[in-house]
C-alpha cells in the first residue's frame, strides 16, 4: 500500500511480529498482500500521466498525513483534490477541510459527501467561503460530475497530475435525507471517467489530423 504513513505502520507490525516470533518470512509475505479496498488505492492510466488515489481521509488529521506524503510520492505533479463534509454532524470539518486541502493542492473541487438533511449546495457554500483567498476551487454538487472534471483538469495539466478522492473510499451507498442511496465508487467513476477523456482527445486528434490532410490535399491542387 502506498503513503508513507502505511511504512510506518508496517514497521510497526514487524516489530509486533518478530516480538511475538512469527519468522519473518510470514511477515514479509502478509506484508505483500496487504490491502484494503478503497485505502490508498492507487489508478493510473497507461502512460501514468494522470492518477488518482482513492482514500478515506475525511478529516484534519487524516488530511495532513495523506497529503504530506502524496506531495513527497507525486512531486512534481499537479495536486487536484475532490472532496466534501458530511452532513448532521462534525461541521468544523467545512472550514478545516478546506484550509488543509490548501496547504498542499493546486486545485479544489467540492461536492457531496453523504449530506443526510444538510443541502449539498450549502455545505459546499461554507467549504467555498472557508477557503484561502487565491486557492483554485470550484463547487460541483454530483460527485461523478465532480470527478469527471478533476479528471479533464489533470489531463490538461503539463507536468501530468494525481487525483485525489477522498473520504468514500469503496463505498456503494450516499446517505442522502434518511436514506442510504446507492452510488458508485469513486475507483469505478474514475476509470468511466479516463475513458472517457481518452475517447475525446482521440478524437479531437483524428478530427485536426483529417483537418490537416484536407489542407496538404488543397495546397496541392492550387499548386
Amino acid at each position: 500500500m502506498p503513503g508513507l504513513f502505511n511504512v510506518q505502520n508496517a514497521l510497526a507490525a514487524l516489530a509486533v511480529c518478530e516480538a511475538v516470533g512469527v519468522p519473518e518470512q510470514y511477515a514479509f509475505a502478509g506484508l505483500m498482500k496487504a490491502r484494503v479496498p478503497g485505502r490508498m488505492e492507487v489508478y493510473a492510466n497507461a502512460d501514468e500521466k494522470v492518477s488518482v488515489i482513492v482514500d478515506y481521509a475525511h478529516n484534519k488529521l487524516s488530511y495532513q498525513r495523506f497529503f504530506s506524503s502524496i506531495v513527497k510520492e507525486f512531486a512534481g505533479r499537479d495536486v487536484i483534490a475532490v472532496f466534501g463534509a458530511p452532513g448532521g454532524k462534525a461541521y468544523e470539518r467545512r472550514q478545516e477541510l478546506p484550509q488543509e486541502a490548501s496547504k498542499w493542492a493546486d486545485y479544489l473541487i467540492y461536492t457531496e459527501e453523504d449530506p443526510a438533511h444538510d443541502s449539498v449546495a450549502d455545505i459546499c457554500q461554507q467549504m467555498s467561503d472557508a477557503t484561502p483567498a487565491g486557492q483554485p476551487h470550484e463547487v460541483i454538487l454530483e460527485r461523478p460530475a465532480a470527478i469527471e472534471r478533476a479528471v479533464e483538469l489533470a489531463f490538461s495539466s503539463d507536468r501530468g497530475a494525481v487525483v485525489c478522492l477522498l473520504a468514500k473510499g469503496d463505498e456503494t451507498r450516499q446517505h442522502e435525507g434518511d436514506r442510504f442511496v446507492p452510488c458508485e465508487p469513486d475507483g469505478e467513476i474514475f476509470r468511466r471517467a479516463v475513458k472517457n477523456a481518452l475517447a475525446r482527445r482521440a478524437s479531437a486528434a483524428d478530427g485536426e489530423a483529417a483537418a490537416n490532410g484536407g489542407a496538404v490535399a488543397r495546397d496541392s491542387a492550387d499548386k
